[in-house]
């Protein structure tokens, strides 16, 4: 019996082992079949991706065409002024070429519906600058793409909005495109087949100086992401105080690719909140305290002039009734005068009895 259930548990033990041993071994396969996943992406579009570049200086004095056929630098687009008085405006750069079918007319369809609904208006907060990496587009072609943009964009046409988006193109740099994507970290590749280009989906937001500041991917971006960068790459100062506030308790996550709350730094307001709070409350427990005990002062004085006066007075006369006598109240001086004898009271011998 012992024996046997000796047995039984040994078998118990083995297979659990084996269980353990087979999962480890599973577990390598998966990690070694991971390290060698294939790409399946299609073959022209293999190795593109975002480069992260933050901090990296774009190279200004690149020449592109502009919508008038003018060579331009691309520092002519940089450290403007803003509406206020000092601030110079960030700028978001996107490279696109205007003959794409598909992601190049999306990245700006959506990017425009996200600046429409932020309360930063392009021209005057910042400048947006759309620069194509195709040699065959040509300055009409720009023109038409921002007349098309001009009219997406929500608020009316003016003078300044105008000023504010810019398309360039390269017909006669075909280099200066190369230069500024490899600096920025945005690679793309022309398929000859399919007269296209391959590449990614991301925005830019530079400084005024021309450094990456933020680099928005894929197709989503959230209208408080957007703004949160345009306000970050000015340093905070194209916005209000408030919207620097805001800016200190959240930081961008490149993770998750969005702006998230700073755990610590809403801690510390609100640690700074309560002892606001509570320095505002002693303060106030001290003076209603200094309150109290100057109103008691004047009715001390007063107590203490009353005593004063009555020790001055001396102790009240009083009649006091001598022991088996009746008290009887001392006669006015008005009536000071001899009373007759009452004669029930008088004796045979003329004596009271």
């Amino acid at each position: 019996m012992i024996r046997s259930t000796h047995a039984a548990l040994a078998r118990t033990f083995a297979a659990l082992a084996a269980l353990v041993c087979f999962g480890v071994a599973a577990a390598r396969a998966d990690d070694g079949g991971a390290d060698k996943e294939p790409d399946l992406r299609p073959r022209e579009v293999r190795g593109l991706n975002i480069q992260n570049t933050l901090g990296v200086q774009a190279p200004l004095d690149l020449v592109f065409t502009n919508v008038n056929g003018k060579q331009q630098p691309l520092r002519d687009f940089f450290g403007r002024p803003s509406g206020k008085q000092g601030v110079k405006k960030p700028v978001v750069l996107m490279m696109v070429y205007f003959r794409c079918p598909i992601l190049c007319p999306m990245v700006l369809e959506k990017f425009t519906r996200t600046l429409n609904e932020i309360d930063y208006t392009v021209g005057s907060e910042y400048d947006a600058v759309v620069i194509s990496f195709d040699g065959r587009d040509t300055p009409d072609d720009a023109a038409t793409q921002r007349a098309n943009q001009l009219l997406f964009y929500r608020q009316p046409t003016t003078d300044t909005i105008r000023d504010g988006w810019t398309f360039l193109t390269c017909q006669d740099h075909k280099d200066a495109p190369e230069k500024l994507a490899l600096a920025i970290g945005f690679e793309y590749r022309y398929i000859p087949a399919a007269q296209e280009f391959a590449h990614g989906a991301a925005v830019y937001i530079l400084t005024p100086e021309g450094k990456v500041s933020r680099i928005l991917t894929g197709l989503n971006y959230p209208a408080s992401d957007v703004r949160l960068a345009l306000l970050e790459a000015s340093e905070g100062k194209i916005g209000s105080l408030f919207d620097r506030f805001t800016l200190w308790c959240y930081h961008f996550d490149p993770n998750a690719g969005v702006y998230v709350v700073a755990a610590m730094r809403v801690m510390q307001v609100g640690a700074s909140a309560v002892a606001i709070v509570l320095g505002l409350f002693i303060f106030a427990m001290f003076r209603w305290e200094r309150r109290k005990r100057g109103s008691r002062a004047p009715a001390s004085a007063a107590s203490a002039g009353d005593a004063a006066a009555i020790d001055a007075a001396g102790p009240p006369q009083h009649d006091v009734p001598l022991p088996g006598r009746s008290f009887r109240s001392r006669p006015s001086s008005s009536s000071n005068q001899p009373q007759p004898l009452n004669p029930s009271k008088i004796g045979l011998t003329g004596q009271a009895s």
